[in-house]
């Protein structure tokens, strides 16, 4: 009877001890939720150059040294080209506004990023469509080339320059046979949002160049405000580029993309088509603005690998890229709902590497979101804001539902560690040992 009584005193006190570690690890998590849900603060200026570069550096080194790309190509098919490009892209942006070594730095990555968009690894999920390994990848890449060679003030690489003249010419050629003005990504599948990238690149091409490609772009834009999706008056999120029949309803992934890359050479059509977005895909969760991944009036049809975990009708994806959508159309309060939900949940890291300050999220496991975060970063907001960017009371008050959860949740954790500790003791202490 001792031995069992014994046994009985031992496995209370062991599960005492259990209990009070995991309430002891809870209420730090959420303290530390708590703290990184009080509103950040946000910078007023179009563009803030101190932390695109704390970005474009944090992922510098996961790129150089940390295999990134074999890392994200292990995740999705496109996760090396997405990631090369949005990094290159980001330094694009910032290399206007910095000097110096600093502009030495950006020209380097840039062509480091165009270097790494050729390599094996990012092309291996690519096949020839009508274009070149298909617009996905020929559009990145020609919109990274038409960036860097107007950026560059001396005689330009021969190879790049005849490469690009090569893309745009093959481009313009495709898109006048599509009878639909778009082009597959991969065989047989054709996303519009893949083709924004080949048409930015082509109005590069005629302010570098002196051509009329962006014509192109224009027919495209004709025929898709014809055919819009029903539904939420969007761009369809697949279809077939032979027939134009829609298999996929307009998407968030997808226009958060669009109309990021769309507003750098159409503003107008960017803007009327974000301010459709917001209406069929803008949703609120406990006082966060988010976009939805399917639009609004449609049965939730779930995740998939382009939208990332789609929670309470949120999509992760649509989300985060909708930080570019939000600052390249001056919404200030979209883009600070966003902002603090990146900082909430990515749960930022600082650092430093070659002597400059650098930023990661999620433990720098998922550098693609990185490259995500930089390239947003370095879009310009525009002079005109569509919406001022609200402070940090303002934020709280719209917040006051979850902060009130996180703040009960944070008082309750402890209570009952200590209510429950205490009365196992109690009885440990009754026990005949």
């Amino acid at each position: 009877m001792s031995i069992s009584i014994s046994f009985r005193s031992l496995n209370l006190l062991g599960g005492l001890i259990l209990h009070g570690l995991l309430s002891s690890l809870f209420f730090v998590v959420f303290i530390a939720i708590l703290i990184l849900s009080w509103p950040s603060e946000i910078e007023n200026d179009r563009l803030d150059v101190d932390r695109v570069l704390a970005h474009v550096h944090g992922l510098k080194a996961s790129l150089h040294h940390e295999r990134a790309m074999e890392r994200m190509q292990g995740i999705f098919p496109e996760g090396a080209c997405f990631t090369v490009t949005l990094y290159g892209l980001a330094w694009a942006n910032i290399a206007p506004h910095v000097e110096g070594e600093a502009r030495q730095e950006a020209m380097e990555e840039i062509r480091f990023a165009l270097d790494c968009q050729t390599s094996r690894k990012a092309v291996a999920p690519f096949l020839d469509t009508e274009v070149r390994r298909g617009v996905f990848w020929l559009g990145q890449r020609n919109l990274l080339i038409a960036k860097y060679l107007s950026l560059l003030e001396e005689i330009l690489p021969e190879d790049l320059r005849e490469e690009f003249k090569t893309n745009s010419a093959e481009l313009v050629m495709q898109y006048l046979i599509s009878p639909t003005r778009h082009l597959d990504s991969y065989s047989g599948m054709c996303w519009p949002t893949d083709n924004m990238a080949a048409f930015a690149s082509l109005n590069l091409h005629d302010e570098l160049r002196g051509t009329d490609y962006s014509t192109v772009y224009e027919e495209w834009k004709e025929w898709t405000l014809n055919h819009l999706d029903p539904k939420s008056h969007m761009p369809a999120g697949e279809l077939d580029s032979e027939s134009g029949d829609f298999r996929q309803p307009a998407r968030g992934c997808a226009n958060s993309w669009m109309i990021a890359i769309m507003s750098g050479f159409d503003e107008q059509f960017a803007r009327d088509l974000y301010e459709r977005y917001l209406e069929s895909f803008g949703i609120q969760r406990l006082g966060y603005r988010m976009f939805r991944e399917w639009p609004k009036g449609l049965d939730d049809l779930g995740g998939d690998i382009d939208s990332g975990p789609v929670i309470w009708q949120a999509g992760v994806t649509a989300t985060g890229v909708g930080l570019a959508a939000a600052r390249s159309q001056g919404d200030g309060r979209t883009e600070a709902d966003i902002r603090d939900l990146t900082r909430l949940f990515g749960i930022p890291l600082r650092g430093t590497f070659e002597g400059h300050s650098t930023v990661e999220y999620l433990f720098g496991m998922l550098p693609v979101g990185d490259a995500f975060l930089a390239w947003a970063y370095s879009i310009e907001r525009p002079e005109e804001m569509f919406t001022e960017i609200p402070g940090r009371v303002d934020r709280l008050r719209n917040r006051w539902l979850w902060m009130a959860i996180v703040l009960f949740l944070t008082v309750l954790v402890p209570v009952q560690g200590v209510y429950f500790i205490r009365k196992g003791w109690r009885k440990l202490q009754r026990l005949d040992v």
